[in-house]
């Protein structure tokens, strides 16, 4: 079973925090590489805020178990998903949008066909948003994250009806029209319907349980000077904004 877990471990005169990716309950057996073969496990560091990567700490390779080595990697991909040091979404968004874009290309023809009505167009909603928005309910996504998320959701509406952006300027076509056409949703609703479904999920769960626990964990640390970075927190909060909820709603 793939998993990941913290560790603690010295870095010459730091101590980072690292993720050790491998196989939970084996570490010592894949703890690294052993000669040319390359290491099973990888480790991440996360520096702190605004501080370059390279410089944050040494990241170079470090050897456990006598001969075994484990090397750093400033990306990872886990179940789908990239998680990436600086802890944004702009790698996981990248990749979605490439794949959902292949989907989409493939069946381009059949979206485009004159021959097929809008209402069975809806096949979209089947074929490329779960590749869009697959693992989205963990993004934090920035406001030119959710415009590109946006562009390529109406660049897929405006080709299933036909139109072309000269069309829209022209006649004065709105992109709302196009999705009342299709029957879809913008793209800000199906991504706050998954944040939503998935908050609930977790709220419904024991105290106990992992994912309560990280959702409802903080730092007992100042904040550094300066806007912080997107959260996952702020993102539900937009998410509750968008649906008229209240903070302070039970489950």
């Amino acid at each position: 079973m793939r998993a990941s877990f913290p560790i603690s471990i010295s870095l010459g005169s730091q101590i980072a925090s690292l993720l050790i990716f491998g196989n939970l309950g084996s570490v010592c057996m894949h703890v690294g590489g052993r000669g040319d073969t390359a290491s099973k496990t990888e480790a991440m560091y996360f520096p702190p805020p605004r501080t370059a990567y390279n410089e944050a700490a040494d990241t170079s390779r470090f050897y456990v178990d006598g001969t075994g080595f484990i090397d750093f990697c400033d990306k990872f991909k886990y179940l789908g998903s990239i998680l990436h040091y600086s802890l944004t979404s702009d790698l996981d968004v990248d990749k979605r949008i490439a794949s959902a874009t292949a989907a989409f290309g493939a069946l381009k023809n059949t979206f485009n066909s004159k021959y097929l009505s809008e209402e069975l167009k809806e096949v979209y909603e089947a074929l490329a948003l779960p590749n869009l928005l697959y693992s989205c309910e963990a993004w934090s996504l920035r406001e030119d994250l959710l415009k590109r998320l946006r562009s390529f959701h109406n660049r897929c509406a405006r080709l299933m009806c036909r139109v072309n952006l000269h069309h829209t300027f022209r006649h004065h076509i709105t992109t709302s029209s196009l999705f009342r056409r299709l029957n879809l949703l913008d793209i800000d609703s199906y991504y706050h319907n998954r944040l939503l479904r998935w908050a609930v999920h977790v709220a419904r769960m024991p105290m106990i349980r992992a994912p309560w626990q990280l959702v409802t964990s903080w730092v007992a640390q100042s904040r550094p000077v300066g806007c912080p970075q997107m959260t996952w927190g702020r993102a539900l909060e937009n998410a509750h904004a968008s649906k008229g909820i209240s903070k302070e709603f039970k489950v």
